[in-house]
């Protein structure tokens, strides 16, 4: 569609609803898109289609919604879509028309409500690719947004709450994240909104009011937070729900709530307490510390007696669930130890809390015995299934398992060989009974594992905390391993050499590092690093490693995706051994990239550097020979890729390294001269680049192509800010090559002349095109310039 077109599309869709022009205007425009999205299969036609009736849905919303659906059900249908290249279909896709289709439809929320609401949920239910769009889309619907309200105060939000009460508690179960992200916005204390004007939005915001609707609103939320408690089984959901039932306990506001409404959330505060006291007693541990956390603080920092008075009721309940007081001394990393009466004091006083905590567990550890062992096995067991991404989250649990296996390790070694969760503590386990009586015994068993590929993630774990470990059972560990397969254990093996190097001979540990990275190399798998990199920043099992050894695994740091600062931290530890190992590590990248032609998943020079770059800077010459070496460019001059690296390595430019660049690099010949010049443009015209540039001009013949490439590299301004900001930073260019202009060399003087020429016309360019966009936003927006400040 042509610019004239869309022009008279926008014109129209500025007008009114009701306005006669606009509507005959849209219906035979529409006529077109109705054909396309009732018939074409083509990604061109559909989206191109799709993009025009975004500017003019609204006129056309009840008839667009059914074609819409009925553009969805062909598409899901079609078992390709038509393309116009084949190269483009991972990229043309049905998800993207999916996303768009849903985008429109969110624009229909407040004109058709009820039909956009049960056309996003068939979508939803049908395709699970979008269902965040489908989330989203609700939560606009829910959200309370500041210009709506003020025109149609809560209907769209009532409508979703009757919309919501037509569903039955499955269905409500079965769309969670869309009635829970609902939910959530319904318990929303701000109603927000923004302005627009032509170069600034302005964030409003006004505090929930009180009043009929609201407390509906509130009521009938907290009403079906209880309802789908009751019903769900999976924790996270219920954490979920207590964490919206939370919310709805909060004044949180950026602008200041009335008595009546603060009346609301109190009562609804003293509700939401009440349930949770109600479902303790038959509710798993992990749950009620949950619980308990957020009675706790909403006790702390409510001022009203009532909700005071009913938080106080769930701490009589808590102290009187005597298993839980037990669970909250192994695990209680969310627990609540001491008085909620005292909590200013608790609050502060951690280490008070620490001291009643340990008084406690003592109290424990002296009940242990082998009458009530089998008891606290279970226990453990149960508690270790309380959901934590570490589990250092439970360093007590660990300590006290540590000691039962230690003071009771036959028992604990046949409960552990039961198959029970207490694989998780192993770690705990395997150290309490190797330093307990049955020490030698141990010891084979742990060989009987490692020949019959049993717990050999376990094993390697533990390796690393258990002192005198033979060199001979790591050996069958990484055999065994390699045996069976797995990358994981063989990787995490060589944490046993990072905590051990110092016990084992270099011979030894050489020998099983070769082992390793010829494995991982075949694999090309490099997990290892997850579990090396933050280990000891002094010394590392590297340093004692071997020519070969270290080129392993340099080899092995090239198949990762990202440079990130773990792989840096090992490439510092290679680079005290072996400072060529880091340029050959690029160069070895920057192959394979060619290898894997070019995969954008895939980063051969990392974007930015963390701590490499003091490695690479302090051999200059070795980072210019890096870049020539590998600097290939046939159009023009490149700034990213390898020859970034130089300014990643030195920032700002230092003048003492412009004898190193024209010694290194010799400017007559070409090649080698775009390098140079490749150089310079990475630092984007900055004034501390201007010596080479200096020094560069009085090398060269001064011809038309050389003071062009030169120019254009200067030229670059990076990233700018403000209206005119482009064209400040053109002026201070302009600024920093004044001193040429009387320089005593010819050429430079020659060079400044023509490049201030160009710089002033392009400022007047740049200034020129500001000034034209800036009346067409103030029109746009209905500015005038008198009130612009």
């Amino acid at each position: 569609m042509n610019s004239m077109k869309i022009k008279a599309i926008e014109h129209f869709a500025s007008k009114p609803h009701d306005d006669p022009k606009s509507i005959r205007y849209f219906e035979s425009i529409y006529k077109d898109i109705e054909s396309v999205l009732n018939n074409s299969i083509s990604f061109d036609s559909l989206s191109s289609s799709l993009e025009i009736l975004e500017k003019f849905i609204s006129f056309v919303a009840h008839r667009a919604i059914k074609d819409l659906s009925n553009c969805w059900v062909r598409i899901q249908q079609t078992e390709k879509l038509e393309v116009s290249e084949s190269l483009l279909a991972k990229y043309q896709t049905k998800h993207k028309l999916y996303s768009k289709i849903i985008s429109l439809l969110s624009q229909l929320r407040y004109l058709e409500q009820k039909a956009v609401m049960v056309t996003l949920i068939k979508f939803w239910r049908e395709e699970q690719t979008v269902r965040e769009n489908v989330e989203k889309s609700f939560k606009d619907i829910a959200q309370f947004n500041l210009h709506a309200v003020e025109r149609i105060g809560f209907t769209p939000q009532i409508k979703l709450l009757d919309f919501l009460k037509e569903l039955s508690l499955l269905e409500k179960i079965e769309l969670f994240p869309v009635v829970s992200g609902v939910l959530e916005s319904f318990l929303a204390t701000d109603i927000e909104g923004h302005q627009w004007n032509y170069r600034t939005v302005t964030l409003q915001s006004m505090a929930l009011p009180g009043g009929e609707q609201t407390n509906k609103i509130r009521n009938t939320t907290i009403e079906y937070l209880f309802e789908m408690y009751n019903k769900v089984e999976l924790l996270p959901q219920k954490k979920e729900l207590i964490s919206l039932m939370n919310r709805a306990c909060s004044y949180r506001s950026s602008s200041k709530l009335s008595d009546e409404t603060k009346s609301i959330i109190n009562e609804n505060t003293v509700q939401v307490l009440s349930f949770w006291d109600s479902v303790i007693e038959n509710e798993v541990l992990e749950i009620v510390q949950v619980i308990e956390h957020d009675s706790y603080w909403i006790f702390y920092r409510s001022s009203s007696k009532p909700v005071r008075a009913a938080a106080l009721e769930i701490e009589k309940t808590l102290i009187a669930h005597s298993e839980y007081q037990i669970y909250k001394d192994f695990v209680g990393f969310q627990g609540v130890f001491g008085s909620w009466e005292l909590e200013k004091e608790l609050n502060s006083n951690y280490e008070k809390q620490r001291e009643l905590r340990k008084e406690r567990i003592d109290k424990h550890i002296k009940n242990l015995s082998l009458e009530n062992l089998e008891e606290w096995f279970n226990r453990v067991e149960l508690y270790f299934q309380t959901d934590s991404k570490d589990l250092a989250t439970f360093p007590e649990l660990f300590k006290f398992m540590e000691l039962i296996s230690s003071t009771f390790p036959q028992q604990t070694l046949a409960k552990f060989q039961q198959g029970s969760s207490l694989t998780k503590p192993a770690v705990a386990i395997f150290r309490g009974i190797w330093n307990s009586s049955i020490h030698k015994e141990f010891k084979l068993k742990i060989n009987d594992w490692i020949i019959n590929k049993s717990y050999l993630w376990e094993v390697s774990t533990a390796f690393i905390s258990l002192k005198d470990v033979d060199n001979e059972q790591i050996k069958k560990l990484i055999e065994s391993a390699i045996t069976v397969d797995d990358t994981i254990i063989v990787g995490s093996i060589l944490r046993i050499f990072e905590n051990s190097e110092k016990q084992l001979e270099p011979e030894f540990l050489n020998e099983c590092v070769k082992k390793i990275f010829t494995y991982l190399n075949d694999k090309t798998a490099t997990s290892w690093i997850n579990y090396v990199w933050f280990s000891r920043k002094e010394e590392s099992f590297v340093e004692a490693l071997s020519q070969e050894n270290l080129n392993l695994i340099v080899d092995n740091l090239v198949f990762v995706n990202d440079v990130d600062h773990r792989v840096e931290g090992i490439l510092e530890h290679l680079a005290s051994s072996d400072i060529d190992a880091i340029f050959n590590f690029f160069d070895k990248r920057i192959e394979y990239a060619k290898a894997k032609d070019y995969d954008s998943k895939y980063e051969d020079i990392p974007f930015s550097l963390y701590s490499i770059s003091n490695v690479l800077s302090s051999s200059p010459i070795k980072l210019i020979s890096l870049i020539k070496r590998n600097y290939q460019y046939d159009y023009g001059v490149h700034r990213y890729g390898v020859v970034s690296l130089f300014k990643k390595c030195f920032t700002p430019y230092d003048s003492y390294l412009t004898d190193i660049i024209l010694k290194e690099l010799d400017p007559k010949d070409k090649s080698e001269l775009q390098v140079i010049i490749a150089i310079i443009s990475c630092y984007e015209g900055h004034s501390s680049i201007l010596p080479l540039v200096e020094a560069l001009l009085t090398e060269l013949d001064c011809n038309d192509e050389n003071r062009s490439m030169i120019s254009n590299a200067l030229f670059q301004t990076g990233v700018t800010s403000g209206e005119y900001g482009a064209a400040n930073a053109l002026k201070q260019k302009l600024e920093d090559i004044r001193p040429w202009l009387s320089s005593g060399n010819e050429k430079v003087v020659t060079f400044a002349t023509l490049y201030s020429e160009k710089l002033k016309n392009y400022i007047e360019q740049e200034i020129k095109r500001v000034d034209e966009r800036v009346a067409l936003e103030k029109h746009k927006y209905g500015v005038d310039d008198d009130s612009i400040e």
